[in-house]
C-alpha cells in the first residue's frame, strides 16, 4: 500500500512538470499508436472477410483527419 501511494505521488509530480509542448508530443504519440492499432485490427478483419468471400467497400476518411488536425493546430 505504501509503495502504491509513493508511486501515485511520483506520477502526480511528473504530471505537474510536463510542459505544454511535452503534453502535445505525448498526446500525438498516443493518438498515432491508437491509429496504428486500429489500422492493424481493421486489416485483420478485412483479411478475414476476404477469406470468407464477403465483399468489402473502402471509405476514405481523409477529410475527417484533416478537420481534426485543423482543430488540433488551431488551439496551439
Amino acid at each position: 500500500m505504501l509503495v502504491s501511494l509513493s508511486q501515485a505521488e511520483d506520477e502526480e509530480e511528473d504530471d505537474e512538470d510536463e510542459t505544454e509542448e511535452d503534453a502535445r508530443d505525448r498526446l500525438s504519440n498516443d493518438l498515432a499508436e491508437v491509429y496504428d492499432n486500429d489500422t492493424n485490427r481493421l486489416s485483420a478483419v478485412t483479411e478475414t472477410l476476404e477469406e470468407t468471400l464477403i465483399p468489402h467497400h473502402e471509405v476514405s476518411l481523409l477529410h475527417v483527419y484533416s478537420t481534426f488536425d485543423y482543430f488540433l493546430r488551431e488551439r496551439t
